[in-house]
């Protein structure tokens, strides 16, 4: 979820408007907590294209890339605010390569996604958190950079 003010409005020329769409100069997350950048290849009715999207969890990345279906999850990068530490404006930054569903632990409810890194650090939730323990993976959803290989979920399906 994402605020921004009236006086962050752009104002683009009407035949560069997409129907129905505002555009912005500022976004500021409304909780501290990780944003995530993620870039998709398309195939829709007017062509190939790279779109980019900002979240504001962990499910609503899944959401995008199970309701759009992408050709290709080209990245995912989350940059993590440091919540409970000094200095108070500082972020990390990961770049996610896997996405999993997971088996969830009686404490996740719900479903549970792991983000893997580089190194093969798990993470999940709001916070972008370290997974303790090793939750039993299930479906790949998206190896980054790779053409999808795994079906997606019935519409509707990727929230619970």
């Amino acid at each position: 979820m994402f605020v921004t003010r009236p006086e962050f409005a752009f104002q683009l020329p009407d035949q560069l408007k997409e129907p129905g769409a505002q555009y912005w100069r500022f976004l500021m997350p409304a909780l501290n907590t990780t944003t995530y950048f993620l870039r998709l290849a398309i195939e829709d009715s007017e062509g190939s294209h790279v779109v980019t999207m900002i979240a504001s969890s962990d499910h609503d990345v899944i959401d995008a890339i199970e309701e759009l279906q992408p050709k290709r999850v080209l990245s995912l990068d989350c940059v993590r605010p440091f919540v409970f530490e000094e200095p108070a404006s500082a972020v990390r930054v990961f770049s996610v390569q896997e996405i999993w569903q997971a088996q969830p632990r009686k404490t996740d409810g719900g479903r549970l996604w792991l983000l893997v890194d580089a190194e093969g650090v798990e993470r999940t939730g709001l916070f972008a958190e370290v997974v303790n323990g090793k939750p039993k993976r299930q479906r790949l959803v998206a190896r980054i950079g790779e053409l999808r290989t795994t079906p997606p979920l019935p519409t509707g399906s990727a929230r619970q």
